[in-house]
This record gives structure tokens, sequence and C-alpha cells, in this order.
């Protein structure tokens, strides 16, 4: 009488839905992997503006410059090593000004790039392109 409950545990044993504690939702995904891709299209496009040669040196790798600057200061509010100091209860204002002005940097560089392609732009070259006239001699 004691093994039947025990046999029937054994045979047919009860079905329980856990969920995954470890499992992520999708819609967490979708942040990391947006930046992600959005990075190395910005990388790709820096570093064939500065191969191309089209802008005069050093200009040519500015815009590497502005996205290795606006990566620190996007990747530096979002690391994982500030969160014993947000749960410390310590007095984290300054902190939060300094990701702040990080926020207003990092439209200040891509103003920055604007304005140095605005100012490269209007300088007149050297001619060195050779223009040939349509008309036939």
């Amino acid at each position: 009488m004691l093994t039947q409950p025990l046999v029937a545990a054994v045979v047919d044993p009860p079905q329980y839905q856990m969920p995954l504690s470890n499992s992520v939702p999708p819609l967490q995904l979708v942040v990391p992997v947006t930046l992600s891709v959005k990075l190395m299209l910005a990388l790709i496009a820096a570093i064939q503006i500065g191969r191309v040669g089209v802008v005069p040196r050093p200009w040519n790798w500015t815009p590497l410059w502005v996205l290795c600057a606006v990566a620190i200061m996007t990747a530096v509010p979002m690391s994982p090593f500030w969160t014993p100091l947000m749960g410390s209860g310590a007095n984290i204002a300054p902190l939060m000004v300094v990701f702040d002005a990080f926020g207003l940097a990092r439209q200040a560089a891509v103003a920055f790039l604007g304005i140095v392609a605005i100012v490269l732009g209007s300088r007149s070259g050297t001619g060195s392109v050779p223009v040939y006239s349509s008309a036939a001699p």
C-alpha cells in the first residue's frame, strides 16, 4: 500500500511547468543588438572615410575620433560597474551630472563633425582635378 504512490510517481511523474529563470525576454535584446549594429556600420563608414583620402589629412580621421569619443561616452554610463554604487545609497548626484554632460558632449561631437565637414567643403581646392570643356577644339 505504501509502495503504490511511489511506483505511480516513478511511472507517471507529475508535469510541472517551471519557467526558465535565466532566459532573457526578447525585447531586452533589441537595444544591445541595435546599438551593436549601429556601432559596426559607423565604424565601417568612419574607416572608409579615413582611407579614401578625399578629405585632407589629418581631418580624414575625424569621423573615427568622433566615433570613439561617442562610443566611450555611451558605454561608460551603461557599464555594470556602476550598479553597486547606485544601490549603496551614496550621493550619486555628481555622477548623474557627469552622465548628463556625456549626453550633451555626444551632441556636441556630432555638431563638431558637421562643422568640420562644412568648413572643409567650403575651402577651394588647388585645382588638382582636371576639368575639360565639352566643346570640340
